[in-house]
């Protein structure tokens, strides 16, 4: 296959996922998780907290992970009782 239509599939592949990313994540999605996960710090595992659920319940439970980026978009750690990490703006620190 000619160079030049490999350098073009791969310029339209690289693009087509940025503006995939941008149409799920609207303008300052990623600055606002990063400000959530830098307000969160070094929090250490078993720390108390409560996590709002899908549902809207809430639940006390401990963190099982620091806090981290996922894919560099969104703030997540992983919390007791729930299998996956959960979004750091739906989970906060009990007092």
């Amino acid at each position: 296959m000619d160079e030049n239509i490999l350098a073009v599939l791969d310029f339209i592949h690289v693009h087509s996922s940025e503006i995939e990313f941008k149409m799920r994540h609207p303008h300052g999605y990623v600055k606002r998780q990063q400000k959530i996960f830098a307000a969160w710090g070094q929090v250490p595992i078993g720390t108390p907290v409560i996590v709002e659920k899908d549902d809207g319940t809430e639940i006390e439970t401990t963190t099982r992970s620091e806090a981290w980026m996922l894919s560099g978009h969104t703030s997540v750690i992983m919390v007791c009782g729930i299998v996956g990490c959960y979004a750091l703006e739906r989970v906060r620190k009990k007092e």
